[in-house]
């Protein structure tokens, strides 16, 4: 319906068969190229059915490839999927992660509801307009409080509060139970003593039930004191008196406060029974200000004072009239003294509870119970951010945030990404718009582009289906945003190489002797040969800058690394296969019409109306319009006269070109003084040592996030971490998984495999007893940099989990001694101490190490009875609340852990196996992780530059323009990472994958200026400059305009990830586009090649011993004179100096340039030099050209001379 689409290459001039096209288009080798390449051919002769397989591939490997992914947020206990593969400390997580899978928990008698889980934390904060703190303010106003009032009730009246609420506990706990035996035992004493008998056997009675709750609660330690003191005087022989007043002086007094706090219900929790259970009273400031019985507030004044008399622990006897058991300065800020009596913020908190209704214990199907509490909370969260959003709106200078836990964090984290990929489409219109101007084509700006975004899951299938690499990171996004901007480089630099062949039409039509197919396939071989050339050097560098991380030790990163070089090589693809046939689909059949529309027609036709007649499109063609304005022979008329540059080629040829050549040196000082700037500062570069900061500082979540760690009263907003020694681990076995599949669902979304359990690990000989137990007490001696208040980095050290600790003073407490001598009688009484609840008789008191993990041991009278396969005992290490712990505050106490462990496998028992130290915060593997960004980084970069410089000398072939290029790729990274320093940037997870990929952007612009330059048939410098600039440079600002314009809408986003790398993106091609247009232009400007100097084709053939068969420096294909073109490419010069009337005399191997357009011939002082090169260059080249038409016809088999 469209025509004969062969129509478009007609000539409407007289065919002559010196036509030639301009200069400036192409290089004349190229266009003397008949024999074709397979892949041009078939997308000439089948351009639809090109488009309709490679779709089709396309589509279905981007179905299975975007169903297989699954986006991983694995982090147990520490261990991060970016903790360094090869580290030891990530090894040694895996195995205790691992080994702590292998411990089976049974059911406890522990109540419904009554085990702590994290909730809601909501803060209140008076800012000033400048998001400071108003330190001046008060937060306690009415105002403030009925918000906090009304936040607080969100959560405490949602219908299902109560389904997942802390429940008041109403049996007594083990520490109640052991400080209630303590007094007991001091009551029986003291009758002892009264009665005179069997004095030292209470004393020594009293004195074990001390030391039993002492080893539970250290707080309970001098009420032990006092019972040593007891059983000291005894043996002294002091008097009943004596004896009486230190018994209740000191031990009863003691003992019965510490039961009366740890038996004594907590606020509110009175009334509470098995029967009517009741939700623990929020912690919360309003419980100071706010009568829930009256439903009213009190008096401020009042209710600030008792709360400032309460910010200290306090002491057993005052809690029951307290409002709140643990210490008020969790309300108070860091500021805050006791009597100030103001605060400009304050917080509160709810707590959820296990195990839940229907559940046994709260190991019980534990990621069920917790899935449970998450999905509550997530759908409780978006009535606080409706409140936070009135707030804002209606109370200016309040500001209120929250925070929950990890899971709920990430569902709200999640809804930020998903709004901010909504500037992925932003972007995605942007390059569209600019694609669509660019081509002048809706149909190639859609098409092409679709394609691109199908590379994303196509590069998935590679990666995760078929390389098995599961683990798939958030921050994958970014390569939509990268195959954006070397998609449309791709798209821009084969239509580009499609217009400028438009000169060349009427050439391909006489040397193809009317076959118009073959025609159509010279000028798609000659547009696939020099685009498939550029993108392959891009694109190739750009993945192989890609694959130089795949070695990192940061896994995410190599993942990230292995779906990049994926789907920029399909992006290749795209760009040599598909684009190329959809140009040709539209130049044939769509490109003439702008659209169907009905036209009336006169009426005497008989006819009103006639539809869809096609209206041809104005400027459909450059070519066509040109020669339909051309005069049609006769005098004066000159074959090419009618092709015209367009605006921007003839700035490059005119302007930009002279200004380079004149300015060249001051231009490449400028550029080089500033790089070398750069340089400084990229030295400068460190590893992050703050928190990876993933929200703007004022971001409601972030300053929650910062508040919680610094903004409280001193011993409120402690971290605290445990360093763990762990016995009876030989090594983790793998399995045959990959470190791409940690995280995932494969590996229950932590380490992969499972570990190999040390059969010669024995606790049971008494020697090892007491190795245990003093291991645990030097340990917490280790100096891990501890300091002398809260504010040094670590300010306390003290036991935490210490089996064997505990396991004394259960065995104190029924009278026995430690160590136990008898092994038999060993692991009677240990599986007494660890055993499970067995029906209505309760657990062990010990059994809280094996809930906790710490522990696995054989089955009571199995086959495994004497066995402990694993045993984990720990130090409590309290650290300063900072968000994140970098290097230097890590490294004393990893030197000083490990050295701790040298010192005392040394010590160990014959026999026994070593134990290795580890942290359950991951401190060390951060710690390596620190190192890896650093050695991985500037690994990958250089690397990275390793492959371009090596792609550059393959796709170049010119050593001296490939290592001129490669001078200006690496001043482009040193750029780019001098700025990452000077935007106080440091090497983080995103800074380490933007500093890798650097090379592979700053390839692209000064590659195309590189091909282009050497594949000019011209031999001098400023000919082959000028030829590079108009030739590309039209595609090169297109493609920076489209990535600048793509990443500009990541700098609108939320997420800081997304936003420092738009600005990197930006960067990054900035400073490419200014190195390629004047540092690199300048440098050829200056010392290009002319002739064949640096052409590694010559030079391998010269070490060979043998001469080219031709001079053609584009390609070393063998031509034949069937379809040659009628002039060598060294007499198609480019006109840099202005246009100037030349009457040297032709060569009398070629037509004269007489003949040629004013704007494409040499100047005078030039022409005798292109004439010597053509002459010279015309002894080896196995060509013949035809004379003028009137002489002879293309088809005229008379000789012709040498071209």
């Amino acid at each position: 319906s469209f025509g004969n689409p062969m129509e478009l290459w007609t000539p409407s001039h007289p065919a002559t068969s010196n036509v030639r096209p301009p200069a400036h288009r192409m290089a004349g080798a190229e266009l003397r190229a008949s024999r074709l390449h397979p892949v041009p051919k078939m997308i000439a002769k089948y351009p639809l059915r090109v488009v309709i397989a490679v779709y089709l591939i396309f589509i279905v490997l981007a179905i299975i490839g975007g169903t297989s992914i699954t986006v991983s947020f694995g982090n147990p206990s520490g261990r991060t999927a970016y903790s360094p593969t090869d580290a030891l400390e990530t090894y040694r997580m895996d195995m205790w992660i691992n080994a702590q899978n292998e411990v089976k928990v049974e059911a406890t008698s522990a109540e419904q509801q009554t085990s702590a889980m994290p909730g809601f934390t909501v803060f209140f904060e008076e800012e000033l307009p400048n998001g400071e703190p108003n330190l001046s303010a008060d937060i306690f106003t009415d105002r403030n409080l009925a918000y906090m009032l009304r936040a607080q009730r969100i959560i405490t009246e949602d219908p299902n509060y109560e389904k997942f609420c802390l429940r008041c506990a109403v049996e007594e706990t083990l520490v109640c139970k052991r400080t209630k035996a303590t007094y007991e035992s001091g009551l029986e004493l003291e009758a002892a003593i009264n009665s005179d008998t069997e004095v030292a056997a209470a004393a020594d009675d009293t004195l074990a039930k001390a030391s039993s709750a002492c080893d539970l609660v250290p707080e309970t330690c001098p009420i032990k004191s006092c019972a040593q003191e007891v059983v000291d005087l005894v043996d002294s022989g002091a008097g009943n008196g004596t004896l009486t007043n230190k018994v209740q002086t000191c031990i009863l007094l003691g003992a019965r406060l510490a039961s009366e706090g740890a038996c004594q219900k907590l606020p509110g929790c009175k009334d509470a029974t098995k029967k009517e259970p009741k939700c623990q009273h929020a912690y919360s400031p309003l419980n100071y200000f706010y009568n829930e019985k009256k439903e009213a507030f009190v008096d401020r004044k009042k209710a600030f004072k008792e709360l400032d008399s309460e910010i200290k622990q306090p002491d057993a006897e005052d809690i029951p009239d307290r409002v709140s058991v643990y210490p008020a300065n969790f309300f108070l800020p860091a500021y805050y003294e006791k009597g100030d009596l103001e605060a400009h913020m304050t917080r509160f908190t709810h707590l959820t509870g296990l195990p839940l209704d229907g559940y046994d214990d709260p190991n019980d199907r534990e990621d069920e119970q917790e899935a449970k509490i998450d999905n509550w909370m997530i759908s409780v969260y978006p009535k606080l951010q409706e409140l936070m959003a009135e707030i804002d709106a209606e109370a200016p200078g309040l500001k209120m945030r929250w925070l929950g836990p990890n899971a709920v964090i990430n569902d709200y984290f999640n809804t930020l990404l998903f709004t901010d990929l909504l500037a992925m489409f932003g972007s995605i219109i942007f390059v569209w718009v600019y694609m669509r101007y660019h081509t002048g084509s809706a149909f190639i700006a859609s098409t092409c582009l679709g394609a691109v975004m199908l590379c994303f899951p196509v590069g998935a299938f590679w990666s995760v289906v078929v390389f098995n690499v599961r683990f798939f990171d958030p921050l994958n996004a970014f390569l939509l945003f990268i195959l954006l901007g070397l998609g449309a480089d791709g798209v821009f630099i084969v239509f580009d190489a499609w217009e400028q062949s438009a000169s060349g039409v009427e050439h391909w039509q006489q040397v193809s002797n009317g076959d118009e197919l073959l025609a159509r396939q010279h000028r798609m071989s000659y547009v696939w040969r020099r685009a498939s050339r550029a993108m392959m050097a891009c694109n190739g560098t750009t993945a192989l800058a890609f694959i130089a991380v795949i070695p990192s030790p940061i896994m995410p990163m190599a993942a990230f690394g292995i779906l990049s070089a994926f789907a920029i090589l399909h992006n290749w693809l795209i760009d040599v296969t598909l684009v190329p046939a959809l140009i040709q689909i539209w130049e044939e059949r769509l490109r003439p019409y702008k659209y169907c529309c009905c036209v009336e027609r006169p009426a005497k036709t008989g006819d009103e109306k006639a539809c869809c007649l096609p209206l041809p499109m104005p400027g459909a063609s450059k070519a066509r319009d040109a020669e339909a304005a051309a005069p049609k022979g006769g005098e004066g008329h000159r074959p090419g006269d009618e092709l015209t540059l367009n605006r921007t080629e003839a700035f490059f040829r005119d302007t930009y070109a002279p200004f380079v050549f004149k300015y060249k040196y001051g231009l490449l000082g400028v550029v080089g003084a500033f790089i070398v700037v750069m340089i400084y500062f990229t030295t400068q570069l460190r590893p992050d040592t703050e928190s990876p900061q993933f929200l703007p500082d004022r971001h409601p979540l972030w300053k929650a996030i910062v508040s919680l760690r610094q903004s409280w009263l001193e011993g409120e907003a402690e971290v605290r971490g445990e360093l763990w020694m762990v016995w009876g681990i030989q090594e983790n076995d793998y399995e045959g998984r990959t470190k791409f599949e940690f995280g995932t669902e494969v590996c229950n979304e932590g380490p992969c495999g499972s570990v190999v359990f040390d059969e010669s690990f024995d606790p049971a000989p008494a020697k090892m007893q007491n190795y245990l137990l003093k291991s645990c007490e030097q340990a917490a001696k280790i100096d891990a940099g501890k300091g002398d208040k809260p504010g040094d980095f670590v300010y306390d050290q003290k036991i935490s989990r210490c089996l064997m600790k505990d396991f004394r003073g259960y065995l104190s407490g029924q009278g026995r001694d430690f160590p136990v001598e008898d092994e038999d009688k060993f692991w009677d009484l240990l599986h007494e101490y660890l055993r499970p609840r067995d029906g209505d008789e309760p657990a062990g008191e010990g059994y809280g190490y094996v809930q906790d993990k710490l522990v696995k041991v054989g089955k009571e009278g199995g086959s495994d009875h004497k066995r402990m396969y694993f045993l984990i005992q720990g130090v409590f290490i309290d650290f300063s609340p900072q968000l994140f712990y970098g290097t230097p505050e890590i490294r004393p106490g990893h030197t000083a852990s490990f050295e701790f462990e040298r010192e005392w496998n040394e010590k160990r028992p014959s026999g026994q196996p070593e134990f290795f130290v580890t942290t359950d915060m991951g401190l060390f593997t951060a710690m390596r992780m620190q190192e890896a960004y650093i050695s991985s980084t500037f690994t990958g970069v250089a690397t990275a530059l390793g492959f371009a410089l090596a792609s550059l000398l393959v796709f170049v072939a010119n050593v001296v323009v490939a290592l001129l290029a490669f001078v200006c790729i690496g001043g482009v990274v040193c750029c780019t990472l001098g700025i990452m320093v000077l935007q106080g940037w440091a090497l983080g997870p995103i800074e380490a994958i933007c500093a890798t990929i650097v090379v592979g952007f700053s390839v692209d612009y000064v590659v195309h200026y590189a091909l282009a330059y050497v594949n000019s048939g011209d031999s001098d410098r400023r000919s082959r400059v000028t030829f590079a600039l108009v030739e590309v440079g039209i595609s090169v600002q297109a493609g920076a305009v489209t990535t600048l314009g793509a990443s500009a809408f990541l700098l609108a986003t939320t997420i800081s990830f997304f936003t420092k790398f738009g600005i990197f993106m930006m960067v990054t091609i900035a400073f490419s586009l200014i190195t390629a247009n004047l540092a690199f232009i300048s440098l050829l400007a200056i010392c290009g090649p002319e002739g064949d100097t640096g052409d590694l084709r010559k030079l391998y053939a010269r070490l060979r011993g043998k001469e080219l068969e031709a001079t053609d420096t584009t390609s070393t294909d063998t031509y034949d004179d069937t379809h040659a073109a009628p002039a060598s490419r060294a007499q198609i010069a480019v006109e840099v100096d202005g246009a100037s009337d030349v009457n040297s005399p032709a060569p009398s191997v070629a037509p004269s340039t007489s003949s040629m357009p004013a704007a494409m011939q040499l100047p005078a002082s030039r022409q005798s030099r292109a004439s010597s090169q053509s002459r010279a260059s015309a002894k080896s080249v196995k060509l013949t050209v035809g004379p003028p038409a009137a002489h002879a016809g293309p088809n005229d088999p008379t000789p012709r001379g040498p071209a």
